[in-house]
């Protein structure tokens, strides 16, 4: 397998691949990641790409270490000796990044991946409950700031996704006339990094107390309790959201007369409504028809 030999050869090679979908030649760009860590990173690239954004931009830097939670309990491999920002944009007016670190070895530049740290025997304490209030504000700057930057848009739904395990929460105001909900559609406006959150399911294992104030370890191989924190987080998005319904803050902007209110999973653990509950609880009311 030949290597890019240069950070520049780099960067042609992936913007060629990104502009034409070649996820078989991405593959090869990305020689020596583990084949899981390569899908889930293929998988992410490619949403963004079929989602419509494109290259506008790119930085080559040599490396230093970003200030990112994920490093409390990670690093990459192998030791990175470059890196490659891209900077995307979409013809909505949305904004996407993609991060490469690369390392210098023998058989050319490599994409390095995530490995754990050693373990270490401090746990630390989470209490998702104490993320309301600034996630109250982020919602409603979000409104705030589409219903400045579209006024005339008639919105069709507002969205709320998030994941634990990057450690965000976005938001995204379609527009379409036919709504249809789903995270492999989502285009994000604005997002609200949480780090804490990312550092949950790592190394050492976290103390968490849940909006209920029940109180309980979590390690990262207890599927179950994941799935309680991951719910836990959701329905504290969906009662936030229906708070602001009922003080109009959804008022701010031109709404379809059957805009919905929408909070999903990015890996879809948990998603409000359930198709039941569709068009009865979470219908945006009142809201302007303009």
């Amino acid at each position: 397998m030949l290597l890019p030999s240069t950070p520049e050869i780099f960067e042609k090679r992936f913007r060629l691949i990104f502009e034409k979908g070649d996820w078989e030649s991405y593959r090869e760009l990305c020689w020596g990641e583990p084949l899981e860590v390569w899908e889930a990173d293929l998988d992410h690239v490619r949403r963004i790409q079929e989602a419509g954004f494109a290259i506008e931009s790119s930085k080559i830097d040599t490396y230093i270490q970003p200030n990112w939670g994920v490093f409390n309990d990670s690093r990459f491999e192998p030791e990175p000796t470059h890196s490659i920002s891209f900077n995307l944009s979409h013809k909505s007016g949305f904004q996407n990044s993609l991060y490469f670190a690369l390392a210098n070895t023998p058989e050319g530049l490599r994409v390095c991946y995530y490995v754990d740290k050693p373990k270490s025997a401090k746990t630390r304490r989470v209490e998702i409950f104490k993320d309301r209030s600034r996630i109250t504000d982020f919602l409603k700057k979000s409104v705030r700031e589409f219903a400045n930057g579209a006024p005339g848009a008639l919105v069709s739904a507002i969205e709320v996704h998030y994941s634990l395990d990057h450690g965000f929460v976005s938001t995204s105001f379609p527009v379409t006339e036919k709504y249809r909900p789903g995270a492999a559609e989502y285009r994000p406006f604005r997002t609200l990094l949480i780090e804490k959150w990312s550092n949950l399911f790592g190394l050492p294992p976290s103390r968490v107390v849940l909006t209920s104030g029940e109180v309980f370890d979590i390690e990262a191989d207890n599927e179950n309790k994941i799935n309680r924190v991951i719910a836990d987080v959701g329905q504290l998005l969906v009662e936030v959201l229906i708070d602001l319904r009922q003080v109009g803050e959804f008022q701010k902007f031109k709404c379809r007369p059957d805009c919905e209110l929408q909070v999903e999973e990015m890996e879809g653990q948990f998603g409000w409504p359930t198709n039941e509950e569709r068009g009865i609880v979470n219908r945006v009311n009142p809201c302007s028809e303009g």
